[in-house]
């Protein structure tokens, strides 16, 4: 019997998001998500790639393209595959979607790849076949409110659904995606859904009309004092950066390895290290960031990741951290200023 339940408030606010899947906006999404499920599908079903011939780099960058109308995830770049060598990478792949092994053995040796998260996975699978894996998100899971309780028996669902009887072979990471299949799992099977596009779609669209993300709530932000202002307004506003966010202290002094720029905590009572990149060398930061994880590691006893908030794309920084996905993401922000002839006008 599964012990996965949505409350009855889930249920109905479930219920009531499926008529934004309506909506001119959702309509005119499907039907370029539709056009790219058909890019995406010939590729990674294609005969010769079951059988062993290798998807070149332009081959997997065509993909990747098509599979941004899906999510436009950041990973997903040609770092993938030159991280990992492209004949590493196209081996992982295949087994992913079409190996003999048990589904969690392919998921847990695609995780084994540099640079791939929970949702870089899923994106590859829903490419594949969006009527038979779900596509996660960490934004579509907040719009959930998925409590610790249900994911423990998510888990649990996954454990025997998928007859794990030894979880410590396999991966966190896999582990919380095998959880969150049976969550997304549930979410079709409640509102009769044909595919998980769909389920991401009208998550997507909820979340983002419940509360706006870190781009949209930063265009109205402005001021000179860049660094300062931004930390202070994070610090009044930390939701933005993740749901359900709740900041331990801005400026947290370690008196060992320097000041966090924002200590928080996040919705599972894990530390959330917030640092902004404030014009330093992309190994500062990074260098930085993972002395204060290991501090709080350390100090702390809890869990904890980071998150380092930057302005603009940065190609060094994206190969430091490509071997560190799992443990620090970058969010960006945009700032506007506007010159008036006025106060007020």
């Amino acid at each position: 019997m599964a012990r996965f339940q949505f409350t009855a408030e889930q249920v109905e606010n479930l219920k009531s998001w499926k008529n934004s899947l309506s909506s001119e906006k959702a309509r005119n999404w499907a039907t370029e998500e539709d056009k790219a499920e058909i890019e995406t599908s010939r590729i990674l079903n294609d005969k010769g790639f079951i059988e062993g011939q290798d998807l070149t780099p332009d081959k997997l960058d065509e993909l990747f393209s098509h599979m941004k109308w899906f999510s436009a995830n950041r990973n997903l770049s040609n770092l993938l595959y030159r991280n990992n060598a492209p004949e590493e990478f196209n081996r992982a792949l295949r087994n992913l979607i079409h190996g003999k092994e048990s589904f969690p053995e392919r998921v847990n040796g695609f995780f084994r790849l540099k640079g791939i998260g929970i949702q870089t996975l899923s994106q590859f699978l829903v490419a594949a076949d969006t009527r038979k894996f779900p596509f996660v998100t960490s934004q579509t899971k907040d719009a959930l409110g998925i409590s610790s309780e249900q994911d423990d028996a998510a888990l649990s669902d996954a454990m025997e659904i998928f007859g794990i009887g030894n979880p410590e072979a396999f991966l966190d990471r896999t582990l919380d995606y095998l959880r969150d299949y049976v969550i997304f799992q549930s979410v079709k099977k409640l509102l009769s859904l044909e595919k998980y596009t769909q389920v991401n779609n009208l998550l997507w669209f909820e979340f983002d009309k419940e509360e706006e993300g870190p781009e949209e709530v930063m265009k109205s932000y402005s001021s000179v004092s860049i660094e300062n202002d931004l930390r202070n307004y994070l610090a009044d506003n930390i939701s933005i950066v993740e749901r359900g966010l709740v900041l331990v202290k801005k400026e947290f002094d370690t008196g060992e390895v320097g000041r966090i720029d924002l200590l928080c905590k996040d919705k599972r009572g894990d530390h959330v290290v917030i640092e902004l990149k404030k014009g330093r060398k992309s190994d500062e930061v990074v260098g930085q960031t993972l002395r204060y994880l290991g501090w709080v590691q350390k100090k702390m006893g809890t869990k904890a990741r980071g998150i380092i908030i930057v302005n603009e794309p940065d190609e060094r920084l994206e190969y430091a951290l490509s071997p560190l996905r799992n443990l620090i993401e970058v969010k960006f922000y945009k700032v506007n200023f506007e010159i008036k002839d006025k106060p007020g006008s």
